[in-house]
Formats: C-alpha cells, sequence, structure tokens
C-alpha cells in the first residue's frame, strides 16, 4: 500500500514493537474518508498510541486529510514451565558433556 510507511515492524522473542506511518490525505480527485485500523496483540499490552483498546485489541481512528503515526509494543512472558525445561535441557547437556569427556 502506497499510503503506509513501516518505521519498525520487529519481533523478538518476548517483544513485538510496531510503527507505522498512516497517510490519508487524499489524492487526486479520491474523496478522502476516515480510517480504522485494529491491531490485536499477542501478550502484555505495554507502550501505544491507540485511543481505545478492546480485549487485546488496539484501535486508531484516523480521520480525513491525516498522516498518523501508529505505535504498539507488547511482551509475552514466558510460562516457568518453560524456563525449568530450558534449565533441564541446559543441565543435561552440561551433564552430557562431562561423562564424554571422562570416557576420552
Amino acid at each position: 500500500m502506497g499510503n503506509i510507511t513501516v518505521n519498525e515492524l520487529k519481533v523478538e522473542l518476548i517483544k513485538l514493537t510496531f510503527d507505522v506511518q498512516v497517510d490519508v490525505t487524499p489524492k487526486g480527485d479520491t474523496k478522502p474518508a476516515a480510517h480504522e485500523w485494529r491491531l490485536t496483540l499477542p501478550g502484555e499490552i505495554g507502550d501505544h498510541n491507540a485511543e481505545s483498546i478492546e480485549g487485546q485489541t488496539l484501535i486508531w481512528k484516523i480521520e480525513p486529510g491525516e498522516v498518523a503515526t501508529l505505535h504498539a509494543e507488547s511482551s509475552m512472558r514466558i510460562n516457568p514451565l518453560i524456563w525449568a525445561m530450558i534449565g533441564l535441557a541446559l543441565l543435561l547437556g552440561v551433564v552430557s558433556i562431562l561423562l564424554l569427556r571422562r570416557r576420552s
């Protein structure tokens, strides 16, 4: 879409960052129309500039002729069980390496 500029769209292990610029100024003879943008985020909603929230969905209303920057961040909490499994896997890996070295 020609009227959208992605400033930042980043998905990390436990964080999502969404930052886009939306230009709804009329082009040529087109009639400007209001736009509503909805973004449903995973995890815990953090910093954002949305006008309203419905559950996990952020909502921006962009008026005709407006250029708006939409920004949102969310973070995911990793379940303690997953951390325990990662720790156990690391421990088993270290023990395996030590046993293999001992046999050599």
